[in-house]
This record gives C-alpha cells, structure tokens and sequence, in this order.
C-alpha cells in the first residue's frame, strides 16, 4: 500500500512541476524527491501527510502545527484513531504510524522514553521524562493497558492519569490529557505512577478510566484501595496508596466524547499517592469461569503483591508484583527495576526481541532465528547475514 500511495504521489506531482509554472530542477533522485515534497506539502489537504512531508524537509515547526490540526479532530475511543489515544499501541496504517513517531521523537515526547510489554492479547505501556523530555504532554493517555476485544461497542484501552481537564461540561473535543505532575516506571506485565500534585494546581486526584465491559470484577476499593478486573483477553489490578471510592455504574463525569455503556471512572483524591498496575493472561489461572480465574488472580496479587509509598519534600513509590518483580520511582529522581537503577540518558529509539535501533538514525538491526538484518540508513543499504 505504501508503495501504491508513493507512486501515486510521484505520478501526480510530477505532472505538478513538470508544467509551465514551475522552474524545478528534476535531473536526480534527491531533486525529484524534494519536489514531491514540497508539492504536498504545500497543498496536500490530508494533514498527515502534508506534516510528514514538511518533516521530510527540515521544516519541524510547521510539521508540527500540521500535526496538532490533525490530531484536534480525532476523538478519544473511536476505533479507527485509538492508535493516537493508546498513546504507543493500536496502530493504523501510514501514514497515521510514521507520523506520529515523527512526531513523538520532535514534540511529543521531545525525548521522553517509551515503554512496552507486549504480549499475544494486551499491551501496558508507559513513559518517562526522566530521558530530557520537556513536561509538555498533550492531550493523550500516554500510561495504561489495551488489549483484544472482539465486541465493537465495548471498551479496550485502561488509563490513570493526572488530568490536564475535567470539567464536566467544558471538554470540547479535548481529552482529559496529562500533566507534568505524574511519573511511571513500567517493568514487564506491571506499571506503577506516583504522583507529586502542587498545591493549587487545578485536579488535585489521580483520575483513572474503567472500560464496560469486563467479564468479572471484584471492588476492594474502599476497603484496601484494590480493582480487580477481568476482560476476556487480560486479568488487571490496580493498587492505590490509600482507599478510594469506585463505582462501576457511575458513567462518566466529564466525558470527552460520548462515554460507552458501562465505563466507569474513579478518583484517588489526594495530591501526593501512587497507583500500581499489575496485569495478567487468564489462562495462568485454570479456573473455570472469569469469576473464579479473576479470584485466583486476586488471591496470587494479595498474597505476593505490594504497594509502598513515601509522602513528604521526596515523594516516591515502590511496587513488588506477584513474581517477585519490583519497581521503584522516585519523582524527580531515580528509578529502578529489580533493584538496578535505570540509564534513561542511554534509551534506544526501539528495542525489542526482534529489533534493535539505538539512535533515530539508525541503524536498525531486524532479527529472527535464522538471519539478522542490519538496515543502514546513512548508506541506503542492507546487510544480511546468519543470526
């Protein structure tokens, strides 16, 4: 499809330039490239593609705008555009992926490291401004779980956030968004946020969003500050620092586009906390029915798991999972998985089982079990060789 839409371009920009009003040397491939760019750039109606051929040419400011005007009209849960609001999971075909990694590695992130357990059913996903990232964050959900969910009128993506709005009434077509005042380490299938609110600041709660649709759930909330949640294709726990109220009938309070049937919301009102994440594939649990796995999910995270947190001129948070896994986060400061600290200066672009890219420049190494790819994009050449 790519290479269809590229030709395309090609075939109707050159007839563009070809013509009488423009004076463009088309004589080799890095002339004839940029005149394609410059077309579409310059009257392309299709925001997308119209900023990533402005980033193609150096033009990052403008690329920008062009993103942002894009990325207003989308509306958090529509299926089609959830790749935005998933923040690094669910994504559609170009030029929507390539653009928006463009544009977390110029503004979106500005060099804030992303994170991922990925497995055959669920995503959880994190981020970290620890790597220079300046404290812009937009209107996304960059922190939280999705996960398969065959019934179109039902809910796929979790999230816990300090929300940049909530006012019931005054949302537009924004999105609740981010701020600057929460921080996360993500270590395998879990996820843990503290939070370091100011006095004054509007929002003074951690706000986390509950999709309908769950199979079973079980509501410690007010008693030991626990959700226990089971969706088909996930098993997920949240741990608060303290007890909060959650009601799964509550709707939502300041919805940013019509909430479905069933989605609920909670709030851990205090301005310093932490919320853990903890998450899992039914089938480790044997039981017979979502109930039963989602007790035996329960009793593994109330056996094993814990949450601990310090309040006061350091806030931070230390979460130890089921399998014995542990991450620490400090706001402001360092953080830790297993005990080691982690080097955020030194955070590839990709990293994977499968690929490796350290710099945006590349290269970018692809790997299976018989070759390895090696991807030189300073050269334009691909190396082959066993794995």
């Amino acid at each position: 499809m790519i290479r269809f839409l590229f030709i395309a371009i090609q075939v109707f920009c050159f007839a563009r330039v070809s013509g009488a009003e423009a004076q463009v040397s088309l004589n080799t491939f890095e002339e004839r490239r940029r005149a394609v760019l410059e077309t579409f750039a310059a009257e392309g109606k299709e925001k997308f593609i119209r900023a990533e051929c402005l980033f193609s040419l150096g033009r990052t400011q403008e690329a920008l705008v062009e993103v942002n005007k894009g990325l207003d009209a989308l509306v958090p849960g529509n299926k089609i555009n959830r790749w935005m609001h998933g923040g690094n999971t669910g994504f559609i075909a170009w030029p929507g992926i390539v653009c928006y990694i463009r544009f977390e590695n110029q503004a979106f992130i500005n060099g804030w490291a992303l994170n991922h357990y990925v497995n055959q059913s669920y995503a959880i996903f994190s981020r970290s401004s620890k790597a220079g990232g300046r404290p812009w964050q937009g209107q996304s959900y960059p922190c939280g779980v999705m996960w398969d969910e065959p019934e179109p009128d039902k809910g796929s993506h979790l999230w816990i956030t300090h929300p940049a709005a909530d006012e019931k009434g005054k949302m537009g077509i924004h999105t609740h968004g981010v701020s600057a005042h929460e921080q996360e380490i993500l270590g395998r299938d879990s996820l843990l946020f503290v939070f370091r609110i100011p006095d004054g600041v509007p929002f003074p709660y951690a706000l986390g969003y509950v999709p309908g649709g769950h199979r079973a759930f079980i509501n410690d909330a007010a008693t030991d500050g626990r959700i226990f949640l089971h969706y088909g294709s996930v098993l997920i726990a949240i741990t608060a620092s303290q007890a909060f109220d959650w009601d799964p009938s509550s709707g939502i309070r300041a919805p940013a586009s019509p909430p479905r049937k069933g989605d609920s919301e909670f709030r851990v009102l205090a301005r310093h906390c932490a919320v853990a994440i903890e998450t899992a594939l039914p089938s480790e649990f044997p039981a017979a029915s979502p109930s039963d796995q989602l007790k035996e999910f329960r009793a593994k995270v109330m056996g094993s798991s814990s949450l601990k947190f310090v309040s006061g001129e350091t806030v931070s948070g230390a979460y130890q999972s089921r399998s014995g896994g542990s991450l620490e986060c400090t706001f402001g400061g360092p953080d830790r998985i297993n005990g080691r600290a982690v080097d955020y200066q030194t955070w590839p672009s990709s990293k994977s089982p499968w690929t490796t890219q350290i710099s945006p420049d590349g290269p970018m190494e692809i790997r299976d079990k018989v070759s390895k790819r090696i991807y030189d994009f300073s050269l334009w050449k691909i190396h082959t060789s066993p794995y």
